[in-house]
């Protein structure tokens, strides 16, 4: 990657940081927004080309998309929720069943932390998706910030 597209995309990935920080889960709500107002100015274009059931269909889809985005938003985030609770009551269940030997303290941490961690993020988000999608936002943000900043200081090099 040359410099200065290296430098663009640091200073893009600390923008979308930033907005994932100041904005945490409105951002999923403007991604819904302009991914539905896409699909409508995509529609009226097919509609100039004379493609009038392609264009009435992404019309529709784009404001449907605008009208229950979230709601389908939410419905995926429940079921990715009960998904990660399954998933992570497996790997636990499966971890303790491997009793049989020895462990050192740090082979336990590394064993049950991850189940244990994915599990409490999994209830987390079944119960206060609004504040976990939140706080997912803004760890996000950091990182993108984060990334941003050491793609910028490669830059000066």
């Amino acid at each position: 990657m040359r410099i200065g597209d290296k430098f663009i995309t640091a200073v893009l990935a600390i923008i979308v940081g930033i907005m994932f920080i100041v904005m945490k889960g409105e951002v999923m709500s403007l991604a819904i927004t302009a991914l539905g107002i896409a699909a409508i100015v995509m529609g009226i274009l097919d509609i100039t080309k004379s493609e009038n059931k392609d264009g009435i269909f992404k019309i529709v889809i784009g404001a449907m998309v605008i009208a229950f985005g979230w709601l389908f938003t939410s419905v995926m985030l429940y079921i990715i929720a009960a998904l990660m609770i399954i998933y992570c009551i497996g790997n636990l269940l499966t971890s303790l069943k491997t009793d049989g030997y020895p462990m050192s303290t740090v082979q336990a941490i590394r064993t049950y932390a991850k189940p244990i961690v994915g599990l409490v993020a999994g209830v987390c988000l079944l119960l206060n998706q609004g504040g976990t999608v939140s706080w997912a936002f803004v760890i996000a943000g950091i990182i993108f910030v984060a990334e941003g900043i050491m793609m910028l200081s490669e830059c000066k090099r």
